[in-house]
């Protein structure tokens, strides 16, 4: 074929370009002859670069319509003739400020224009940024006690006591100050700058986003490493006019691009696509130098796999499990696995030990493992009177769970 459309999204990410796992495009034919010449799932490159996708196609008339993490659609109509391939630059609408330009992009904060027009004229909330280095051992994934959490940050969970619990419970305590700000947004940016083994107990870090009436528990996404180098992880905190407040991540790793976007999304199936299957493999395959990376690719290659399929890919499921004790996702996802690779009385009694041993290890990093940390429990029936204590304590946690949230984040003493 000797025609067709060179595709790309024009996005300023501070200068950075993503050439590949970028953004979803549908491309439709408009001409009725010609449904059958559509494309679906093409992904793009993204950012201020020069980097184009080439789709071929036959001539005729195409709507190429851009899907955004958010889920916003960006369109835009073309036309391709015989012997061209012409270049076709679809137009993000521009952020607020350049350092909102990454939150836009994955859906986290409204572009200029919606951002202005929903800024509020009276007074938002006041709150502090804590970051937790040290917690105490029930907040550390992998120690003796981690599979206390649940039971302390259920008693932490009451508003008269919150004031007296949370800094015993959290350790020493570093408040930051943003990188950037303005009047209804905060930038925070983290990094731990790891240099030891990823297999060992690595320190766990929290932030707690605090107002005078409720304390958010975040979990940091770090250390996380792209290229052999630790990238940051960046908390943007929005005040809402409701007198709450908001979280959100973004971790500018090029390799994943915009994958944590529609993972945080719930979209696994968009999420894969963006990702591809080699660029999830690839990234579940290097857990020995990004782990945290590692669990996104297992949440989405498990999220998508198919009742009784047997991959390749699968051991290396147990090997985050059993190589990784501080990342109880690991374990959640190897119950998982098992869950999907045969009927659940036949793998029971591995599912059932790595379900606990998720448990133990403490708060999953992701906010998917707690929900399916929840559904696992819940499979393991009634009548396992050592798996509905375990549930039950879960689920005390689960309800003050943000789910739109990537990361595991709780909200105490509301």
């Amino acid at each position: 074929m000797n025609s067709g459309l060179q595709l790309r999204l024009s996005k300023y990410l501070f200068g950075a370009d993503v050439p590949r796992n970028g953004v979803i495009a549908n491309i439709y034919a408009l001409d009725p002859n010609q449904h059958a010449n559509s494309r679906r799932n093409v992904v793009i490159p993204v950012g201020s670069g020069s980097s184009f996708q080439g789709v071929a196609l036959e001539p005729g008339h195409y709507l190429v319509e851009v899907i955004m993490p958010s889920g916003d659609i960006i369109s835009q109509e073309a036309v391709a003739t015989e012997g061209q391939w012409p270049e076709i630059v679809l137009q993000a609408e521009h952020s607020a400020h350049e350092w909102h330009s990454w939150q836009n992009l994955l859906g986290n904060v409204q572009s200029s224009s919606g951002y202005y027009a929903s800024a509020e004229k009276h007074a938002l909330p006041d709150y502090k940024v804590v970051l937790i280095k040290n917690p105490r051992p029930e907040l550390r994934s992998g120690s003796s006690r981690s599979g206390d959490v649940w039971r302390v940050l259920a008693e932490t969970n009451n508003r008269n006591l919150l004031r007296w619990l949370l800094p015993l419970f959290l350790g020493h305590r570093q408040p930051t100050k943003p990188t950037q700000s303005d009047a209804g947004t905060q930038l925070h940016s983290f990094r731990m700058d790891y240099h030891g083994d990823l297999t060992e107990n690595i320190p766990r870090w929290y932030a707690v986003v605090s107002t005078s009436r409720t304390a958010r528990l975040v979990t940091i996404p770090t250390p996380w490493f792209s290229m052999d180098q630790e990238v940051a992880a960046e908390l943007l905190v929005t005040k809402n006019a409701d007198k709450s407040i908001g979280t959100s991540w973004v971790v500018q790793d090029p390799n994943i691009g915009t994958v944590l976007g529609y993972l945080a999304n719930g979209a696994l199936q968009v999420a894969l696509a963006v990702a591809n299957n080699d660029s999830a493999l690839d990234l579940l395959f290097e857990k020995y130098t990004n782990p945290l990376g590692a669990a996104a690719g297992g949440y989405v290659l498990l999220g998508t796999m198919k009742s009784g399929e047997r991959k390749n890919w699968h051991q290396w499921i147990g090997n985050l499990r059993r190589d990784f004790e501080w990342l109880p996702d690991g374990a959640i996802q190897y119950a998982w696995l098992k869950l999907k690779q045969a009927d659940l009385e036949k793998n029971r009694s591995e599912i059932r030990e790595a379900l606990f041993q998720a448990y133990d290890r403490g708060l999953p990093y992701y906010s998917l493992g707690l929900q399916w940390l929840i559904d696992g429990l819940s499979l393991l029936g009634d009548d396992d009177h050592e798996a509905r204590e375990r549930l039950k304590a879960v689920q005390r946690i689960s309800w003050c769970a943000d789910m739109s949230n990537l990361f595991t984040t709780l909200t105490l003493g509301r």
